[in-house]
């Protein structure tokens, strides 16, 4: 999870393989939820799984 300097809090997502980008809308509160599909921008058939 991180926030980044244009006020989005991205979580990736293990289920789905995506990342879930939501926006700042107040101090407290995010909003506008938005979701990449991260095989859209990556090969996932390439990723070797180094843990097994």
């Amino acid at each position: 999870m991180s926030v980044t300097y244009q006020k989005y809090l991205c979580l990736r997502l293990d289920e789905t393989s995506s990342i879930q980008r939501l926006s700042l809308v107040d101090t407290d509160r995010f909003t506008d939820d938005q979701q990449f599909r991260v095989a859209k921008f990556i090969n996932l058939k390439l990723i070797i799984n180094l843990d097994g």
